[in-house]
């Protein structure tokens, strides 16, 4: 992760937020976290325009995608994470609740990693 961002540059920030302190996260559970708590959930700036967060939480985006695309990094991340933990094989069928965002980009991860498992 970087730490030496511009004012005015684009990252794409992790939005579970932890204290880095406590036994959990000493041991990179950060999950467990009894501080945790998410952007825009339990913190503001889910929707805003800006949002303060760590610095150290937080990846820089290339001059492309666009800001649209970029937005979807995280929710991409959850997406990718979901179809490895199920271990989904070639000619599976998977099931996934939910038409939200993550829902189709877990959708399509697992459409990608059908052809892709070859």
């Amino acid at each position: 992760m970087w730490t030496d961002f511009s004012i005015g540059e684009r990252v794409a920030p992790e939005v579970v937020q932890f204290c880095g302190q406590c036994f959990f996260c000493r041991r990179h559970e950060y999950a467990l976290c009894p501080n945790w708590a998410a952007i825009g959930l339990m913190a503001d700036g889910g929707l805003a325009e800006y949002a303060l967060v760590p610095a150290f939480s937080c990846a820089r985006l290339p001059d492309s995608p666009p800001d649209e695309e970029g937005a979807l990094v995280e929710p991409t991340e959850v997406a990718v994470r979901a179809v490895r933990k199920c271990e989904l094989r070639l000619g599976e069928t998977v099931a996934v609740v939910g038409g939200g965002t993550i829902g189709m980009l877990t959708l399509q991860v697992a459409r990608a990693a059908e052809t892709s498992a070859a």
